[in-house]
């Protein structure tokens, strides 16, 4: 319960994403500021009541203003590079307000080393980096005026350089590991890109048929049930058609296994170019079957569009001796037209358009029938 507490604490209303990183200086973010507010109420507290500093007192309590707004802007309206920019700023004023009025005599340099940690696990090393060296170019500045004067005298030239040199040392290691954390996430990143195209391409791999690019027949059992749904709420038309090459077993027989497929490809392509719209879903059934799912507006208007790919695949003039009703290639087209939305099965939706297709075949082949005319 108290873990729970702490991490609703520290965490809540915060809006993750999916860049890490970011998650991670969120996070950070936040409880930082709730630490600062906690040490500059201590502070207010302290420098009022014991020390009676009233000019630090005000500026503590400016401080803790302005590190309230901070975390408002974080935890009620998710900016988090409002948040940065203002907790940056109040550190960056108050630590050399508080330097400047100290004089070090209750070593107040100590304060300019949260400055650096909290700028660059927050801002980042490279954004963080630039407005750091700002920074210490003042303290420095400041740090080395006050030798001999400081602490009674007792701030020297040895008492600067430890800590310009403890300073430096301390920036470049917080620069070191922001460096390395980064790197380290790049590379991550990149392998989780990796593993997600690779999972695209296995799962493009796993719906598509390898010869003609068409879905294959376990995409169009996935996909069925989201048309109809789709068409039955729009209440739009929605239809089903196998087509079939006609006598395909002859073709392959007169030029070769390698031209029955190259013959799969084109009439693939066909189907492509005719059915351009992206809501008309192609499919190779299997063998020379290939099927598909069109809506419309209306029943005979969308009949007669597939229907017209008979004369579509006629008109490419493929030779075909062994078709026995004209030397080049045919196909039979059997269309289910939906009457009623009543039942989402598919099997009943393509035994009838298969029997259509038999109707076709039957009828002389080379074109299409329409269920509902058998």
């Amino acid at each position: 319960m108290k873990n729970n507490y702490l991490k609703s604490l520290f965490t809540q209303e915060i809006s993750y994403e999916t860049d890490i990183p970011i998650i991670r200086k969120q996070v950070l973010l936040s409880k930082l500021l709730l630490i600062t507010l906690a040490i500059f109420s201590l502070l207010a507290v302290y420098h009022f009541f014991l020390s009676q500093e009233l000019s630090i007192v005000i500026i503590d309590i400016t401080a803790l203003g302005a590190f309230i707004l901070a975390f408002i802007s974080l935890r009620k309206y998710n900016d988090f590079n409002s948040a940065v920019s203002i907790s940056a700023i109040t550190l960056f004023i108050f630590t050399i307000l508080f330097i400047v009025m100290d004089n070090n005599s209750n070593n107040g340099l100590i304060w300019s080393i949260f400055f650096p940690l909290f700028i660059m696990l927050t801002m980042g090393h490279k954004k963080g980096f630039f407005l750091i060296v700002i920074y210490y170019l003042v303290v420095f500045y400041l740090a080395y005026s006050g030798v001999e004067s400081w602490q009674n005298g007792k701030w020297n030239m040895a008492s600067f350089f430890h800590f310009a040199i403890a300073s430096t040392i301390l920036v470049y290691t917080i620069y070191s590991v922001e460096t390395s954390q980064e790197e380290v996430h790049k590379e991550l990143k990149q392998l989780h890109d990796n593993e997600l195209e690779y999972m695209s391409e296995l799962e493009r791999l796993t719906i598509t048929d390898p010869l003609t690019s068409l879905y294959n027949r376990r995409h169009l059992d996935k996909v069925y049930k989201r048309e109809f749904h789709h068409a039955k709420r729009h209440k739009h038309i929605l239809a089903f058609y196998i087509l079939d090459i006609d006598f395909f077993k002859q073709y392959n027989d007169t030029y070769g296994h390698k031209a029955g497929d190259d013959v799969l490809v084109r009439i693939s392509q066909v189907m492509k170019t005719y059915f351009k719209r992206h809501e008309d879903l192609i499919f190779r059934l299997g063998g020379e079957e290939f099927g598909g799912l069109i809506t419309g507006q209306k029943a005979d208007e969308v009949e007669n569009f597939i229907a017209k790919l008979c004369t579509e695949i006629t008109n490419i003039n493929i030779e075909h001796t062994g078709n026995k009703n004209q030397p080049i290639l045919t196909v039979s087209i059997g269309i289910k037209i939906l009457d009623d939305f009543e039942n989402d099965s598919f099997d009943s939706v393509y035994k009838d358009a298969d029997l259509a297709l038999y109707n076709a075949k039957e009828n002389g082949r080379n074109k299409a029938i329409n269920y509902l005319n058998i």
